[in-house]
């Protein structure tokens, strides 16, 4: 957004301009979250042993992943 269009947009409702200035904050930090916590996920589901062990040691990184997703999503849906 060049910078006299952020400026007129200000001027004339903040109110409206706020929220995709202050999203892309809380969308960054969601995705950097699911980034952290898919690796997290991973090193479980990936090595040896029964299914259902691997897939409970795996269960808080991916309890952590889907509150990130729905976090991103609510961020990038108030922005636009």
């Amino acid at each position: 957004m060049p910078a006299q269009t952020a400026r007129m947009a200000w001027a004339v409702d903040r109110r409206a301009v706020r929220p995709p200035l202050a999203c892309p904050l809380p969308n960054g930090a969601a995705a950097a979250v699911l980034l952290a916590d898919s690796a997290r996920a991973m090193r479980p589901v990936l090595a040896e042993g029964a299914v259902s062990e691997r897939l409970r040691q795996a269960l808080p990184a991916l309890l952590v992943i889907t509150v990130a997703a729905g976090a991103g999503r609510m961020a990038s849906a108030l922005a636009s």
